[in-house]
């Protein structure tokens, strides 16, 4: 190798040796440094899963299912018909709930006539005891004229005791078929405790048969169904589930060490595992009041002596913002989930003084 030949290799391995040495050092440290700026501002986790809500259907009523209107995973709208139970009986019990209101209303009608039939005997009664007194007083003239008996006399004082006997049993009458009209002679026919009751127990007999048919309370898709025509439900008893159409949530299950900066309304993005390549954007809507061990049937007790401290994790909401021409989201799906909290790290000391002198107006 002549001696240009052996310069130009030394100036070469002394420019890549420079460049190592001295350039790698520096990218290596602006990228530590970004990364020590940014590492603190975006809170991540996979311990995420897609959520909805998830409404478990049950008869009202008991009877025999004569019809399932409904197929598994199928997509149906609000008031669609589910199943149908047997209706016969509870049509049955309505007619006779209708029929002891119609019979409540002439109870009320027969009542009101007997009060007024029982004022025009408390009338007629009063009136033939003014004339029973009225004749008493004049036999009483008489005898004292020794026109007529003794006996005569007491016969007529008899007859005014039983006249004001006949009135007493009268007002006693009255005042029962009063209390029998609720209290008052002009109390309406719907106010009487007797209707009421009659069409609270009509208003319970058209629930049930209206209960026999079931409908769907909102948009929704049906699972877990297994039902089947000619089979007997219990009221009460979960038949089918619905999972509601109308909103998708992501539960993000983050350490208690992330919730330092998160706060509710904070941008986020996450990306669940069946589509890896769409991202979908959201919102923080709420952070829960207590976290996850808490909800459990048996929450740890850390009063023993042997205790690990464990990190943690609160549930938090997050609110998914409409986007189009993105696949259709499923629940509980898992998701990878990433929120922005705009927290910005502050400068190490060493950089503070150092932007500080750079900024200065040195000379």
């Amino acid at each position: 190798m002549s001696y240009l030949g052996r310069a130009k290799h030394l100036i070469g391995r002394l420019i890549f040796k420079t460049t190592f040495l001295v350039i790698g050092p520096a990218v290596i440290g602006v990228g530590g440094f970004y990364y020590y700026m940014a590492s603190g501002r975006y809170v991540t986790t996979e311990n995420a899963y897609i959520k909805a809500d998830l409404i478990v259907i049950s008869a009202e009523v008991s009877g025999r299912v004569t019809e399932v209107a409904i197929a598994n995973n199928q997509r149906i709208e609000a008031g669609a018909v589910l199943f149908r139970i047997d209706p016969e009986r509870f049509e049955i019990e309505r007619d006779r709930r209708q029929a002891e209101l119609r019979a409540a209303y002439q109870h009320v009608s027969s009542l009101e006539a007997r009060y007024r039939t029982k004022q025009s005997e408390l009338a007629a009664a009063q009136l033939d005891m003014v004339y029973v007194a009225n004749d008493l007083k004049r036999m009483r003239r008489l005898q004292a004229g020794g026109t007529i008996s003794e006996t005569r006399l007491l016969d007529e004082e008899r007859e005014l005791q039983q006249a004001e006997l006949k009135i007493e049993v009268l007002r006693e009458e009255l005042t029962e078929v009063l209390a029998s009209l609720g209290g008052s002679p002009d109390l309406p026919a719907d106010r009487h405790p007797d209707v009421m009751r009659a069409k609270a127990e009509l208003r319970d007999a058209e629930a049930d048969l209206k209960a026999a048919t079931v409908r769907a309370p909102n948009p929704a898709i049906t699972a877990n169904l297994t039902l089947q025509e000619g089979e007997y439900v219990e009221d009460g008893d979960p038949v089918l589930s619905l999972v509601s159409t109308g909103g998708f949530w992501v539960e993000a299950n983050l350490k208690e060490t992330q919730l330092t900066h998160l706060q509710i309304g904070q941008e986020a993005e996450f990306q669940v595992d069946a589509y890896p390549d769409v991202v979908w954007q959201a919102q923080v809507a709420s952070l829960a009041p207590a976290t996850g061990s808490e909800y459990a049937l048996l929450p740890p007790q850390n009063a023993s002596g042997n205790w690990v401290k464990v990190v943690q994790r609160v549930p938090v909401r997050l609110k998914i913002i409409p986007q189009e021409g993105v696949p259709e989201l499923r629940a509980g799906m898992s998701a990878e989930v990433s929120i922005d909290t705009q927290y910005e790290r502050p400068l190490p000391e060493i950089a503070s003084a150092a932007r500080a002198w750079v900024l200065s107006d040195r000379p």
